[in-house]
């Protein structure tokens, strides 16, 4: 397929019927984002660009006329940069590109968002026997809100999971809920929050959830918020994902969970390696500092690991 140059203004808003190769560039202070020129074709027509930025900072935005995947790192004259296929280009491509400017200037000008953009919680849909789960749940909300970090949870809006929700939403952040039609009648009463996602059953609404999430935490709950933690601590075990999970272990709550993970280390049913995918802490502050710690540190062999293989 011929591959074709086209350099886009800003304030040009032609339908752009692909391949073309784009270049743009924004510089600030904080800031430096280029679409590099002389990208390549793949067999499917997809445009390969390069997107560059600053060290230490981590970019994720997707719009509804915009769809790329990460391919690998790469070395950007001492930047973080990523190798992605842009699949999807329309007329709206201009302010797409204005979008995904306001988005960078955002990541880079905050605090967790560096590394979270949305965060999945898990959590109970009544708000259990004491207030402490109740107080934890609304400080989550609110730590998340102020770092301006979206929310992916269950889609109820009763027990913790309403607490939470709307502790986010008022905060000025997007909620998401996912939930199956069948549990609309015992989860949602009254208005909903947020966005609501129907989904069939609950094995789609894992995956949904998962799949829209950049992190994990789990507040307290029962047999159906530890069955969703143990099957995305299984997730990352078997490699299918490589996003921190936390634990909120509010008055103790998660203890004797925590002290059976260890048991299953000691007797060798879990891998030592296993053994420090989970995090904990007792409070929000301290769990979001480790999570965005990991998250890191997880960044940065990865980035070792690439220039090991291009050194090779």
């Amino acid at each position: 397929m011929e591959s074709r140059k086209q350099k886009i203004q800003l304030n040009d808003t032609r339908v752009v019927n692909g391949p073309y190769e784009y270049s743009w560039a924004v510089h600030r202070p904080k800031l430096n984002f280029k679409i590099m020129q002389n990208a390549e074709v793949n067999g499917r027509g997809d445009v390969k660009l390069l997107l560059s930025f600053l060290p230490g900072r981590q970019f994720r935005w997707v719009g509804s006329d915009l769809s790329w995947r990460l391919r690998q790192d790469e070395d950007c004259g001492g930047g973080r940069g990523f190798w992605c296929y842009l699949a999807s280009l329309s007329e709206s491509m201009c302010s797409i590109l204005k979008g995904m400017e306001e988005n960078l200037v955002n990541a880079a000008e905050t605090g967790s968002r560096e590394w979270f953009k949305r965060i999945c919680v898990f959590c109970g849909s009544r708000s259990g026997n004491r207030t402490s789960f109740s107080e934890a749940a609304l400080d989550l909300g609110k730590k998340l809100a102020e770092r301006k970090i979206d929310l992916v949870y269950g889609g109820g809006s009763v027990g913790l999971m309403g607490l939470i929700s709307k502790a986010v939403y008022d905060g000025g952040c997007h909620v998401l809920g996912v939930i199956p039609t069948a549990l609309l009648p015992s989860e949602i009463l009254g208005e909903s929050i947020g966005e609501v996602k129907r989904v069939a059953d609950m094995h789609e609404r894992k995956s949904e959830m998962a799949k829209n999430a950049d992190a994990f935490i789990a507040l307290p709950g029962g047999y159906g918020t530890m069955e969703e933690l143990l099957e995305i601590i299984a997730w990352s075990q078997l490699g299918i994902h490589h996003k921190p999970v936390g634990i909120l272990n509010v008055d103790g709550y998660y203890n004797d969970l925590i002290q059976l993970f260890d048991k299953g280390v000691r007797e060798g049913f879990i891998e030592d390696s296993a053994s420090h995918i989970v995090i904990s802490a007792d409070n929000a502050e301290e769990l979001l500092r480790k999570m965005e710690a990991k998250a890191k540190a997880g960044e940065e062999r990865r980035r070792e690991a690439n220039k090991k293989r291009r050194s090779s």
